[in-house]
């Protein structure tokens, strides 16, 4: 997930972006947003294009050596799931979650920590 935004509303974008997230891990989606979310992605599937985001995934898997999922798969898994199941998962990964962000921007969601200093010299950016 990502989201863009000017310098001057980095900070309230990261912040409410963060936020959002901590409320849906915490509460879920109710089952309008659910079925809504689940239809702009089983539609997305059908997208000519996504084959190309599908092979990338699959090479991804494969060199790592986790399981694959077929689109069709994916679009049963999705349209099978309820809200306390994808709250359930959401709160799993929200506690392993990394935000980048431009040095300018201060986290105010709770269990974010800065990258100390001393690993910044192996980090970089394009200009």
């Amino acid at each position: 997930m990502w989201a863009d935004a000017l310098p001057e509303f980095a900070e309230s974008v990261t912040n409410g972006l963060l936020q959002v997230i901590d409320e849906l891990a915490t509460t879920g989606p109710d089952e309008d947003e659910l079925l809504t979310e689940i239809a702009q992605i089983t539609s997305s599937l059908e997208h000519p294009g996504a084959m190309l985001t599908f092979l990338d995934a699959a090479v991804t898997r494969e060199l790592i050596g986790s399981e694959h999922t077929d689109p069709g798969q994916m679009a049963r898994e999705l349209q099978a799931a309820t809200s306390l199941e994808m709250t359930k998962l959401l709160a799993t990964s929200w506690g392993t979650a990394i935000a980048l962000v431009p040095p300018h921007v201060k986290i105010s969601e709770r269990g974010f920590k800065a990258v100390p200093a001393s690993y910044r010299s192996w980090i970089s950016v394009r200009p």
